[in-house]
């Protein structure tokens, strides 16, 4: 459990954690005009993340307009996923699941 009162969360990697409560960020995004390179992230895990953004587009073929200009784009595979769940009611099975 984190130690301090504000926050008070559980985690499984308490040390990776309290980085996010320090107040340097170390972890810098390499794209200048980004408020993140600028801002930074205290963890590289969270810098790796956010650089995805820049690298891939996942496009929902459930969505209206699929293949236009107007498709609904997702630059980050956790956020497609949750999107899938909440709006389609796609529900995926991890591979090595026995589901």
């Amino acid at each position: 459990q984190c130690p301090l009162p504000e926050c008070g969360r559980v985690f499984k990697d308490l040390k990776a954690h309290m980085l996010t409560h320090q107040t340097e960020r170390p972890e810098k995004c390499p794209i200048v005009t980004c408020k993140y390179h600028t801002i930074g992230f205290a963890r590289k895990h969270d810098k790796k993340r956010h650089t995805l953004i820049y690298n891939s587009t996942i496009v929902c073929g459930f969505c209206p307009r699929s293949g236009s200009a107007a498709e609904k784009s997702f630059n980050r595979a956790d956020v497609f996923k949750r999107h899938l769940a909440s709006v389609h009611n796609v529900k995926q099975n991890p591979p090595t699941s026995r589901k």
